[in-house]
C-alpha cells in the first residue's frame, strides 16, 4: 500500500530558495516507441529499404518490445541481411551535440549486426554520416545503446538502422528510438523529510522513509508539464516519476508494490511558471524497497513524460535527481 501525503511542511518549503544543483536530464527532440500502430504498420513517415531485393522488410509488431511493448523488427533471410529502416524527418541544428538511444534484443539462439547512421533522405545511398557501428547483437533482453553525434550543418536529417546480419538468423528488435538534447530548465529534487527535519539520514529498516520530490521550472519561459506523478518501477517507461534505490553493495534494490498503470489527462499536464514547481511526497517504505541491509543506501527519482497531450504541446524527457544517501541501522 502506497501512501502518498500531500500537505506541505514549512520547513521543506523554505529549502525550495536554496535548492542545490540537480542531476540533469534531457528533453526528447525525438521518440518513438512503436505503440500506437497496428502490425505490420510502421509508425506515419517511417521508411523501409529493402537492399538486397529479398522481399524481407523491417515491420511493427504488437508485442516483443520492451517490457512486452510494441516494437520494429527485421527477420534475417539467406545468404545474407541488408535492410533499412529510416525515422522521419528530424530538424537538427550544426553543430549541436544530440543523444541518441534506441533499444536492441534478438530472438534466441541468433546473432544479429547493425549500423546506424543519418543523412539527408530516407535511402541507403544518402546515409553518408555514421553514428555507431554496434559489436554483434546475441542479447534477449533489450539493451540500450547511447551515442552522441553532432551534424555539421543544419535542416532536416534522417536516421537509418541498416541490419547486415549474416542468413539463418531469427528476429533483430529495434525499440524506443530517441533523440534527445540536455535539459536546461525543468529539474526534479529529492529531499528525505527526516534530513530536512531534524538534520539526521539515519534510519532503521522499518522506520517510516518519507522523501519529498520537487518538480520545477529554473528557465526564463513556461513549461507545460505531466504533473500526473505515477508511481511505478524504474525500469518501466510508462511512469512520470520512478525511483533507482541501490543497497550497500549498489545492487539495484527492486520496486516491489503494485504500479499504477494508465494514461494521464489532459488535467494532468499543468503550466509551470518561470519559478513554479508542483511536488509530492512518498513513503519509500511503502513502495516496497527492501531496506533490510546494514549500511548506507543511494537513492535517485527520475521524472520522464513519454505521453501525448491531446490539448497541446508539453515537457516530453527525463530528468534525474541528484543522488541522496541514507544510512540504514
Amino acid at each position: 500500500m502506497r501512501k502518498i501525503c500531500y500537505i506541505l511542511l514549512a520547513g521543506l518549503a523554505a529549502l525550495l530558495l536554496t535548492l542545490p544543483v540537480y542531476a540533469g536530464g534531457y528533453r526528447y527532440l525525438f521518440f518513438e516507441d512503436f505503440d500506437d500502430v497496428v502490425e505490420p504498420a510502421l509508425p506515419a513517415s517511417w521508411a523501409t529499404e529493402d537492399t538486397n531485393l529479398s522481399g524481407a522488410t523491417w515491420h511493427s509488431r504488437d508485442v516483443a518490445g520492451y517490457q512486452g511493448s510494441g516494437c520494429s523488427r527485421i527477420l534475417s533471410e539467406a545468404p545474407a541481411t541488408n535492410d533499412w529502416i529510416f525515422t522521419p524527418t528530424i530538424n537538427l541544428t550544426g553543430g549541436v551535440q544530440y543523444t541518441l538511444t534506441f533499444k536492441t534484443r534478438v530472438t534466441g539462439g541468433t546473432s544479429h549486426s547493425m549500423n546506424v547512421f543519418y543523412g539527408t533522405a530516407q535511402n541507403s545511398m544518402a546515409m553518408t554520416n555514421p553514428i555507431i557501428i554496434l559489436p554483434p547483437i546475441n542479447n534477449l533482453d533489450p539493451l540500450e545503446t547511447s551515442v552522441n553525434f553532432t551534424p555539421v550543418s543544419t535542416g532536416g536529417y534522417y536516421i537509418g538502422f541498416q541490419c547486415v546480419s549474416p542468413g539463418g538468423n531469427w528476429g533483430l528488435f529495434l525499440d524506443d528510438v530517441c533523440v534527445a538534447i540536455p535539459e536546461p530548465d525543468l529539474q526534479v529534487q529529492l529531499i528525505m523529510q527526516k534530513a530536512a527535519m531534524t538534520g539526521s539520514n539515519s534510519y532503521s529498516a522499518s522506520e517510516e522513509k518519507m522523501c519529498h520530490i520537487i518538480l520545477k521550472n529554473n528557465g526564463s519561459g513556461s513549461i507545460v508539464a505531466n504533473t500526473w506523478f505515477s508511481i511505478g518501477d524504474s525500469n518501466d517507461p510508462h511512469t512520470a516519476l520512478s525511483f533507482v534505490v541501490r543497497d550497500p553493495g549498489s545492487a539495484v534494490v527492486p520496486y516491489q508494490a503494485k504500479n499504477r498503470v494508465g494514461i494521464p489527462r489532459d488535467s494532468d499536464f499543468k503550466t509551470l511558471a518561470p519559478g513554479d514547481s508542483t511536488s509530492k511526497y512518498f513513503d519509500l517504505n511503502n513502495g516496497g524497497f527492501d531496506f533490510s541491509q546494514i549500511g548506507t543506501y543511494t537513492i535517485e527519482v527520475e521524472y520522464e513524460n513519454l505521453y501525448p497531450a491531446t490539448s497541446g504541446f508539453q515537457w516530453e524527457g527525463k530528468i534525474i535527481s541528484d543522488p541522496v544517501t541514507i544510512q540504514i541501522n
